[in-house]
């Protein structure tokens, strides 16, 4: 059988399968599963999101016969792994990879199979399906999402009398009351020996910018706008800067790794820990309930501030699969319930999946509170400064960028992104 050939099969077998959820034959129930059983077939899933459910694919096998192979890569190596592997198209079925940039990059170089048409896409969240769009198609999906905010001791909280804060003010404020009356209490961590943890700061400053000016991020892109124009990110800079000059983080905050950071929170060390809802994942407080709001990013009178949130950890099946149809089952069954449950239960992850029962963590009441309002972080950012941004507010942090110098380098990470194109 010829090339052409067998892409021509790989087609109608990729169509036959979506045709079986497309839109106007209904999709399937959640739980359910349009699968069919399958001998000697093999499926190849190459990803970083299974780490702690290694047999997570077991049930999908006791139903279709169907084998599945999981190749689990370190979050810091597949990058590497993954540009190499879809280099060369090795025997890949089914790929798990972060969103955004990363997602981007692939889909457009035409890593995955379409499943626009694709009625199991009901199965999971609107953010979710949204987070696997390129170029106005589906071509994937995210498993689980998080929302960023801040965790806080409720314990120490209410001993001193503090409200969550609705407002900066109200936030510089419960600050200085742990820092003047919580003995050998810091108010907040940082863990900026981890550069990327430095972003949640400023996450949803740029989510509600890009929310309420829908044009700025394509503005961004094409050169007619600049981050100079985000004037909620210079305000946020600015007002990081005066969190950073008030003596507010634990000392050596300039060096802590993540797993430092949620060890200080976790140990009474730090009142508060400014980070996303997987922080909840291996946390184990001594002795208090640890409590979520969103970062209040708004002046006093202005409306409250909501969190910001991402649905990450996107899959899709490879456009050179050997198995097309018996993936797309795959791919259909991860927007079960069943696959759901699990990965909630079993990864600590909050699921994308609808009509999920298993919890994922103990302390994710207030968590699922900031779900609903939360503005999705947007997923067309640029590459290097996604990548690169992070360690600029680690500038403001220690003292040798000013606000301003912080959105100036912005806008050089910018026009790097926009010189090599993305």
């Amino acid at each position: 059988m010829n090339a052409r050939h067998s892409r021509t099969v790989a087609a109608c077998a990729v169509a036959a399968v979506l045709s079986l959820g497309a839109a106007g034959c209904g999709a399937s129930p959640a739980g359910e599963s349009n699968v069919t059983a399958a001998q000697d077939v093999t499926l190849h899933v190459l990803g970083y999101a299974f780490d702690k459910t290694p047999g997570i694919f077991d049930a999908f096998t006791e139903a279709t016969g169907i084998k599945v192979t999981l190749e689990q890569v370190q979050s810091d190596q597949l990058p590497s792994v993954l540009q190499s592997r879809v280099s060369a198209k090795t025997d890949l079925d089914l790929i798990n990879l972060r969103g955004g940039a990363e997602f981007n990059k692939y889909a457009e170089a035409g890593t995955f199979t379409n499943i626009s048409d694709a009625g199991f896409l009901a199965n999971v969240s609107a953010g979710a399906v949204e987070n696997g769009k390129f170029d106005g198609k589906s071509y994937g999906y995210s498993i689980s999402a998080d929302t960023v905010g801040v965790f806080y001791n409720t314990e120490l909280f209410d001993s001193l009398g503090i409200k969550v804060p609705t407002n900066w003010d109200e936030f510089m404020a419960a600050n200085a009351t742990i820092r003047d009356h919580a003995d050998g209490v810091a108010p907040l961590v940082a863990s900026a020996g981890e550069s990327w943890s430095n972003q949640y700061y400023y996450h949803n400053a740029v989510a509600t910018f890009a929310q309420e000016n829908p044009q700025f991020m394509a503005d961004l892109k094409s050169g007619d706008a600049t981050w100079a124009d985000n004037t909620l990110l210079l305000r946020q800079f600015e007002r990081f800067q005066g969190l950073a000059e008030s003596d507010s983080f634990l000392t050596g905050s300039q060096s802590l790794k993540y797993s430092d950071a949620q060890a200080a929170f976790a140990g009474g060390k730090a009142a508060m820990w400014v980070m996303g809802s997987w922080g909840l994942g291996g946390l184990t407080p001594a002795g208090f309930t640890p409590g979520a709001f969103a970062l209040p990013i708004n002046d006093a009178g202005e409306p409250p501030a909501v969190a910001s949130s991402l649905s990450d950890k996107i899959v899709g099946v490879t456009s050179w699969s050997s198995h097309p149809e018996e993936a797309l089952q795959l791919l259909e069954w991860m927007t079960s319930e069943e696959f759901g449950n699990a990965l909630q239960e079993g990864q600590g992850v909050k699921s994308t999946v609808a009509g999920i029962s298993a919890p994922y963590s103990e302390f994710q009441a207030d968590w699922d509170g900031l779900f609903p309002d939360a503005i999705p972080f947007p997923a067309n950012l640029a590459p290097t400064v996604n990548g690169e941004g992070p360690a600029v507010i680690g500038g403001i942090l220690n003292g040798t960028l000013s606000p301003a110098d912080a959105v100036a380098r912005f806008d050089e990470l910018q026009a790097t992104d926009n010189k090599l194109g993305y």
